[in-house]
């Protein structure tokens, strides 16, 4: 098949997908106007007084701020989208709350901007906010979900409404805590296996991740051939017998270990390992995004591992460090930064993952700082220098597609990706989105965007 006929083709699904899009978003605007015509009582008909005896009450579906209607109108709708009555409740109350509390997100759903099912979600991940909180997210926010993928935006919303409602958070995640819970279910198909379920504080359920990751290294180092997850899963019921967990976490098995049949822990020489009082430290680093107006509000940060974090859960998390804390200063992640070697150094690697922390890939919903993660030369080495504007982090995929099959990566600034397909595509992508056309300057250069603080903990297990 030659480029021009692949290109047709990939057009033609484009347009099918707006002619989608379209239809959905004036089917939206037809439940709105059937709102309209169902938001006051009808008290002048004979016929549904007699019918109901006691008269059709008024209903409010939607959040805080939207109108009311009709008991029945979901009735009539169920007829019209051929769904159920309680499908029916739910678009009612997702159109009410899109028009009244979103305005712009309504806006940009009726151009066709962002899909209206995703718009749908947002509106649900703020039903908890007043409808002038909820004007407040949409007046700052919404605009900025329009490129993002479904996952993100969601992911997001919930976010920013985490620290919208930072008391109201904070009491909900004091009553989560007292429903912390372990579970131990036998498997049922595979005998002598144990499913584990358990609801653990985040800091907490960091610490055991860092713990497992440790003993998982000590272990492959000893020789194992296991994979990962059989690794951390064998570390985990190391952690059952405390003192062969604490031979395995000598700070001398940086080398390795091994458990003999009998649950010794001994070292590569053959030798039996002894506890002493030296205690493993393994470090865990906390990074804060947070802007301007979330440190005058105190509504505290978006941690990239725990979400949103809160003062008090900030508070909680650095007074559990059984070790030393270090406060890195802002990391200005617009500032160049350089390096004379082909492999980025530390600090570089992190400020490109920092300021991206996305692959950049069109739409795609992968972290930076996953695993299979490349530091990419966009303008690739010797003749591309190992700078913050020359790299950007792919994941093995894209990585190859732009190496081996034609796929054609540029940065016009840093942070900054444009795209073009074999088939002619193109796409520009930054961690604020995805676009089809060069993003807005104000995007490019959003200072909010380009300031991250991290916090260093050695903790001890």
């Amino acid at each position: 098949m030659t480029a021009n006929k692949r290109a047709e083709v990939f057009a033609a699904i484009r347009a099918e997908s707006d002619t989608i899009a379209q239809a959905e978003a004036r089917r939206l605007v037809a439940i709105a106007a059937a709102c309209d015509t169902y938001s006051g009582l009808n008290i002048h008909t004979d016929e549904l007084t007699a019918r109901v005896p006691h008269g059709e009450q008024l209903v409010f579906p939607g959040a805080d701020g939207t109108p009311g209607i009709t008991e029945f109108f979901h009735l009539e709708l169920a007829l019209s989208l051929g769904c159920s009555p309680e499908t029916a409740q739910v678009w009612t109350a997702d159109v009410l709350n899109l028009r009244h509390r979103h305005p712009i997100l309504w806006q940009a759903t009726l151009d066709c901007d962002i899909p209206v099912w995703v718009a749908r979600d947002v509106s649900r991940a703020a039903l908890h906010l007043s409808f002038t909180q909820a004007r407040e997210f949409d007046s700052l926010w919404s605009l900025r979900l329009v490129n993002l993928t479904p996952k993100r935006a969601v992911a997001t919303t919930e976010t920013q409404v985490a620290l919208i409602l930072n008391e109201d958070k904070e009491a909900e995640r004091q009553a989560a805590k007292k429903q912390r819970r372990v579970e131990f279910t036998p498997n049922r198909t595979i005998a002598g296996i144990t499913d584990l379920y358990a609801n653990l504080d985040a800091g907490d359920a960091a610490q055991l991740n860092g713990t497992l990751d440790r003993l998982a290294d000590v272990l492959k180092a000893g020789g194992s051939t296991a994979s990962r997850d059989e690794l951390r899963a064998e570390a985990l019921g190391h952690l059952a017998h405390p003192d062969r967990a604490r031979q395995l976490l000598q700070p001398s098995l940086f080398d390795g270990a091994t458990v003999t049949p009998t649950g010794e822990v001994v070292n590569k020489h053959g030798e039996i390992v002894t506890p002493t009082s030296e205690r493993c430290r393994h470090g865990a680093e906390l990074i804060l995004h947070m802007t301007s107006r979330d440190l005058a509000n105190g509504r505290g940060g978006e941690g990239d591992a725990l979400g949103p974090v809160t003062l008090q859960h900030l508070k909680e998390l650095l007074t559990q460090c059984a070790g030393t804390v270090r406060v890195r200063p802002v990391i200005d992640l617009a500032a160049p930064v350089m390096v004379n070697t082909y492999r980025p150094s530390d600090e570089l690697a992190q400020r490109v993952k920092l300021r991206d922390r996305y692959v950049m890939f069109p739409r795609s919903n992968r972290s930076a700082f996953g695993r299979g993660i490349d530091l990419d030369h966009t303008i690739p080495a010797p003749e591309g220098p190992t700078s913050s504007g020359n790299l950007g982090p792919l994941n093995r995929v894209s990585h190859r597609a732009r190496t081996h099959a034609g796929f054609i990566l540029e940065q016009p600034s840093p942070g900054v990706f444009h795209w073009k397909t074999p088939a002619g595509q193109e796409a520009w992508v930054s961690h604020h989105g995805t676009w089809d056309h060069p993003p807005p300057d104000h995007l490019i250069n959003d200072p909010a965007a380009s300031l991250s603080r991290t916090n260093n903990s050695s903790t001890t297990p």
